[in-house]
């Protein structure tokens, strides 16, 4: 993405991770970057036809080490758009009647986020159910997303132009939530006796209008438009799959 490569040579750095270090204490630095946005990237009108993400299924390429002869894994999303507004917290159900085994694939169908393409993050965590209330996460996945939410706001507050420049908005979505959403998850949700795995997904306006408008592919047996990174611990080793579809 042009705005990306020419945001990392602004600030002579050569990831989005060292770009946030730089700009965290600096916010004149964070103004420049999106400044950049305006210049090189798409200054377009933004579009008004609304899409919605949705979580369609998981694959397990690998069950946890538990004495257990299958798995029972359940998903949070946290989900932070940059119209924050419609920030989201949701889980799945437990699939204990699955009994999923190493190979197994199940599809399922929850809406994830639902409005303009203009951009969000999501946050995967993926957990194994013991005995355990699964309901004991969901404050901590709320404060993470919250956390997130006051970050994209104050990025968005530095450029006013915001509001009409797609490339800006990409920029909020890869250089402020995305690493602002690994921290808070990384401090506030940590590494509970249930928890297998975060991960993140980062999508921009342009990202989620082009795959509206595309064919789903089958991943593992499961039609969808993108996956997870590997979502691993405890042994286990899982991919969500989602879909963008117009509403």
């Amino acid at each position: 993405m042009l705005s990306l490569r020419a945001g990392l040579t602004a600030t002579n750095t050569s990831s989005v991770r060292a770009m946030r270090s730089l700009i965290a204490p600096n916010s004149t630095s964070l103004r420049e970057i999106l400044q950049i946005s305006l210049t090189h990237g798409d200054g377009g009108v933004l579009p008004t036809q609304e899409i919605a993400v949705r979580f369609v299924g998981f694959h397990c390429f690998g069950e946890t080490d538990e004495v257990s002869s299958a798995d029972e894994p359940y998903f949070y999303f946290g989900v932070v758009p940059t119209n924050v507004e419609k920030k989201n917290t949701l889980r799945t159900r437990i699939y204990e009647d699955e009994d999923v085994d190493a190979g197994e694939s199940v599809a399922d169908l929850l809406e994830l986020y639902r409005g303009l393409p203009l951009g969000a993050v999501i946050s995967i965590t993926l957990l194994e159910h013991d005995e355990d209330d699964p309901e004991k996460y969901r404050d901590n996945v709320e404060r993470a997303v919250e956390r997130t939410a006051d970050r994209v706001v104050e990025g968005l507050a530095h450029v006013p132009a915001v509001g009409v420049a797609l490339a800006v908005l990409a920029e909020v979505v890869l250089v402020v939530a995305l690493p602002a959403i690994v921290d808070a998850f990384n401090d506030i949700l940590g590494t509970g006796d249930d928890v297998i795995g975060t991960v993140e997904l980062a999508l921009t306006p342009t990202d989620m209008t082009r795959l509206a408008g595309t064919e789903r592919q089958n991943f593992e047996g499961i039609q969808a438009h993108l996956e997870s990174p590997l979502i691993s611990g405890e042994g286990a080793s899982y991919k969500a799959y989602f879909d963008v579809i117009e509403v």
